[in-house]
């Protein structure tokens, strides 16, 4: 299985289809994403696709193209079969050849087909677009907030439809008609269970060539997963390179933006592209932790320093910043080290500036439960109202001592309130979200694993470059133990995950599919690419989720699924 290649060959039919000519293309902000994880903007005009428009602006534009071809691929949503009828009552381009990313009703062809007065579309077609790919492994919805309602612990009726065409549509580009298990105890998980499974039996019957993987494919298998399962993972400060730079950076569309950077230069890239398939130094050190990192970068510059005979020293990340600069031939030749480097040099910043490797370490011990609850008291209030330690990673805390020690007294998380409130970088709404995480997390899934006195957990020593310290301690997700569960011969427990409809027997899925209700996180994803990676077995494993979290879109999706104003829409 494999997220990004279905992605490429679905856009080639359908360049292919088109012709050769000037092309154009007509785009909503999801299907942006998806195209652009497939083909570059350069490889597109190589395609001779050479105008890329959103359907939200192209009423604006007042000129006819008579010369040129449209290729339409869009979301089915009623906002942009309106804007693409009236688009199609006043033509700009010679032809149209539309895509829409899910099923649509007959209802919607009629629409379309009143719009075309000058009858300029060539055809209209369903293509299993409707998910947003962003590693050959990892993918998600774009489902921001307002996934369910935890008042009544349910969905929003526009967030399960979403979920399950997104879902749907991936099974069918992997070409997997996966058996289905759920977490039991989740009413969310069950719900949207039933309706991909009912879906799916659809697709067996109208679609002829999807015959061909039913009723069941058996080596393939669908657990959904309650995010309320593991509410640590999200929480947690990362150490690997793909989840670090997610973390502090917030990765939007592959891109992350360096422009508030401090001290940024103005040769210094101002955004920068984090893509394992257009990246050869990020692919091979996307899983790698901080320490690793630092000496494969300077490894690597290294390499380009002997290839310009230059005999500097490279002792710490600003020796290697600065003989980045001084070699303006290795920027034309290696512009993708130079970013790395670029970045590197800021999260050391970061690292160093804001504690933040004495901060973790707190957070580890309360992950995994490794000191007792007075030490953990004490680190805890002498790290939240310090200078040095960034407002987010206060919040960070309190927010990990509410769900790894809630069996404690809540005068103890009043007065850790307390601190948070004595900061005067923290908004009011910031620290009235511990209230809606509270309430959140007495309503999680059971699980388990979480009843364990002390959990399973993976140390690991960082080793970091020259100037800084060491040592560090990484927190493992709990998904690790369903996977593992999964590949000794399918040990999971039908009381924890039950099936939806079909039983198989019980050996190994080849082809599993984790996908996480309220969202996944980078490292859930690269849980799940080591074991690809290490598989003797020839087990597959991809990671999906209604969106794809940082510490502070989780904290957003839980006011949002807690608060009133919610719960009444």
């Amino acid at each position: 299985m494999h997220l990004i290649e279905p992605i490429r060959l679905c856009i080639d039919e359908i360049l292919q289809s088109t012709g050769s000519g000037i092309k154009s293309m007509i785009l909503d902000d999801f299907t942006t994403g998806v195209i652009s994880s497939g083909y570059t903007k350069s490889e597109m005009l190589l395609r001779e696709v050479y105008l890329f428009e959103y359907i939200d602006t192209i009423f604006e534009s007042t000129e006819r193209l008579n010369h040129v071809k449209c290729i339409v691929i869009l979301r089915p949503t009623r906002e942009n079969i309106e804007r693409l009828c009236f688009e199609l009552g006043r033509p700009h381009y010679r032809t149209y050849n539309i895509y829409f990313t899910n099923r649509i009703g007959s209802a919607t062809i009629d629409r379309l087909a009143e719009a075309d007065e000058t009858e300029v579309v060539r055809c209209v077609r369903e293509v299993p677009l409707d998910f947003q790919p962003i590693t050959p492994f990892l993918f998600h919805l774009k489902i921001v907030n307002k996934t369910f309602n935890l008042k009544t612990n349910d969905w929003f009726p526009e967030s399960l439809k979403r979920s399950t065409d997104g879902l749907v549509s991936a099974l069918i580009a992997l070409q997997v008609n996966p058996l289905i298990r759920y977490q039991t105890q989740s009413q969310l998980c069950k719900v949207l269970a039933e309706k991909v499974n009912n879906q799916m039996r659809n697709e067996s019957i109208r679609n002829i060539p999807w015959r061909r993987v039913a009723p069941f494919d058996l080596n393939s298998l669908l657990v959904i997963i309650d995010r309320r399962y593991d509410l640590t993972t999200p929480m947690v400060n990362k150490w690997t390179y793909y989840p670090m730079i997610h973390e502090l950076f917030d990765i939007k569309q592959n891109r992350i933006n360096l422009v508030n950077v401090p001290n940024r230069q103005p040769k210094d890239p101002k955004e920068m592209l984090i893509s394992i398939e257009n990246d050869q130094f990020f692919d091979e050190n996307y899983f790698k932790n901080y320490g690793e990192l630092g000496v494969t970068l300077k490894t690597a510059v290294e390499n380009l320093k002997n290839a310009t005979k230059s005999h500097n020293k490279l002792e710490t990340m600003e020796d290697m910043k600065r003989f980045i600069d001084e070699y303006p031939e290795t920027r034309r030749y290696a512009s993708n080290l130079q970013c790395h480097v670029f970045l590197m040099s800021e999260l050391t910043r970061i690292v160093s500036e804001h504690n933040l490797m004495v901060v973790s370490e707190c957070e580890q011990e309360l992950a995994c439960n490794t000191i007792s609850h007075n030490e953990t008291l004490k680190k805890l209030k002498q790290l939240i109202p310090s200078t040095t330690v960034r407002s987010i990673d206060a919040l960070r805390l309190v927010s990990l001592y509410i769900v790894c020690r809630s069996e404690k007294s809540s005068s103890n998380i009043n007065d850790l309130v307390k601190l948070l409130k004595s900061r005067k970088d923290l908004k009011p709404e910031e620290i009235d979200s511990i209230k809606h995480l509270r309430e959140f997390s007495s309503s999680k899934a059971h699980n388990p694993l979480l009843d364990e006195t002390v959990q399973q957990v993976t140390r690991m020593i960082v080793q970091n470059v020259k100037g800084v310290d060491n040592v560090l301690t990484q927190y493992k997700p709990n998904v690790s133990r369903i996977i593992d569960d999964l590949r000794k011969g399918n040990k999971l427990k039908e009381t924890e995950f039950a099936f939806c409809g079909e039983r198989y027997k019980e050996e190994s899925p080849r082809r599993i599919i984790l996908f996480f209700v309220g969202g996944a996180t980078y490292d859930e994803a690269l849980v799940a690419d080591e074991y690809n990676r290490l598989s003797t077995q020839g087990t597959q494993i991809i990671v999906g989720g209604t969106s794809l979290h940082n510490f502070k879109s989780f904290i957003d999706e839980v006011c949002h699924s807690t608060s009133p104003q919610d719960s009444e829409s």
